[in-house]
């Protein structure tokens, strides 16, 4: 079995796992956090059903579609956990540890900024319950984490990416032979990724307090 020691490129390693991948041209855009991403324009990539042939002017980015069923009954979807705290949401890597998500031998891919992927399946009776095709931002025990999720019609930054002067995507140690056999999304997993949000508690002391005004 190849790993990335033996020279497998991520081309290979993606059509070995049976998932699609696109290529472009794009721009770095800088946000006022400092991060920089890849945007531009992109190919009509939800109109894609099988691997798109490309040469070496197709483009310098690469992104995975989610959501294909890459094999029989079973669908990729991505855990995006970001590097960023904002107001009361807290980093995606606080709660990459509280998860222990190596634990689940799960692709993973480390981001320019220093945040982390992982690639999970979705069986067809999940895929069927699933409240949402991207979720923005996940609650667990009542706290807001900085934590994506991307299922159908959405697509994941892949290596051999390379922001210049920034970072690049990069799968960790092992990662190629784990793209081979995708495990499923666990239950506690999912059942985390799929709740439905409710809106906070009201603020009973100041409603009180405003009542006896």
């Amino acid at each position: 079995m190849q790993s990335q020691t033996n020279q497998t490129t991520p081309q290979q390693a993606y059509s070995d796992a049976g998932l699609i991948y696109i290529r472009y041209h794009g721009t770095i855009d800088t946000k006022d956090n400092g991060q920089k991403k890849i945007n531009g324009r992109r190919p009509a990539y939800t109109k894609i059903e099988k691997q798109p042939k490309y040469n070496k002017y197709s483009g310098e980015y690469y992104s995975l579609l989610m959501g294909r069923e890459f094999q029989p009954g079973r669908r990729a979807i991505l855990l995006d956990f970001d590097n960023k705290s904002e107001g009361s949401v807290k980093s995606g890597l606080d709660l990459v540890k509280l998860l222990d998500m190596d634990q689940y031998g799960a692709p993973k891919q480390s981001t320019p900024s220093k945040g982390c992927h992982y690639i999970f399946y979705l069986d067809a009776e999940q895929t069927s319950k699933m409240i949402s095709n991207s979720i923005n931002n996940i609650t667990y025990q009542r706290v807001e984490y900085a934590m994506d999720v991307k299922l159908k019609n959405q697509i994941c930054k892949r290596s051999p990416s390379i922001i210049e002067g920034y970072g690049r995507y990069a799968w960790t140690k092992g990662s190629y032979d784990k793209l081979r056999n995708i495990p499923r999304l666990p239950d506690e997993l999912y059942s985390m990724i799929n709740a439905k949000k409710t809106p906070p508690p009201p603020n009973t002391h100041t409603n009180s307090r405003a009542n006896r005004h």
